[in-house]
């Protein structure tokens, strides 16, 4: 994996926690496409 990560959004949900998406780069995937594969995530936050 590297350090290649960008453009996080944040939202706040109706339940109270929050949401962010953001992108990361797999620079050692077996497949290669122009220096790794990009992946989309998201991660729920519950305070």
């Amino acid at each position: 994996m590297t350090w290649d990560r960008g453009y996080p959004r944040a939202v706040n949900l109706e339940s109270g926690e929050m949401m962010v998406v953001y992108y990361f780069n797999c620079a050692d995937d077996a497949v290669q496409c122009n220096g790794g594969v990009y992946h989309t995530a998201g991660t729920v936050f519950t305070p």
